[in-house]
């Protein structure tokens, strides 16, 4: 039996820009989820262990133990496999009450790894504009 539709939810912001002549309507969402495409559920559950990951992360890194800011850097780095990253990625996401496949643990460590060095472009672009 199918699961009953979700009442869709409405972005948090809407805004118009305009791209090679076109407006485009942009849309900012708490959940890339809530949109309500296909697949919802499995997106809904990436992007929850995905958060909790960012999380475990930033609070490594902001953290007083040296061993986990090395660790986590060398995760983040991509010096430790992938493979490994989505070790500690499953067990982040089973301590939450999601399980989740080795395939999409190693997905998220990729996302992460992404957003932490798109983290320092952007960074590195602001300083040398000063």
């Amino acid at each position: 039996m199918p699961r009953p539709k979700k009442k869709k939810s409405a972005p948090i912001d809407t805004g118009i820009f305009e791209l090679d002549g076109e407006e485009m309507i942009a849309e900012v969402w708490n959940n890339p989820a809530d949109a309500g495409t296909r697949g919802t559920h499995m997106q809904r559950k990436r992007y929850v262990v995905l958060e909790a990951v960012l999380n475990h992360c930033q609070s490594a890194l902001t953290g007083q133990s040296t061993i986990s800011k090395n660790k986590i850097n060398r995760l983040i780095h991509g010096q430790d496999s992938l493979a490994e990253f989505g070790r500690i990625i499953f067990t982040i996401a089973r301590n939450n009450n999601i399980i989740i496949s080795q395939t999409l643990s190693e997905e998220i460590g990729q996302r992460v790894r992404i957003h932490y060095k798109a983290i320092e472009f952007a960074l590195a672009d602001q300083t040398s504009k000063k």
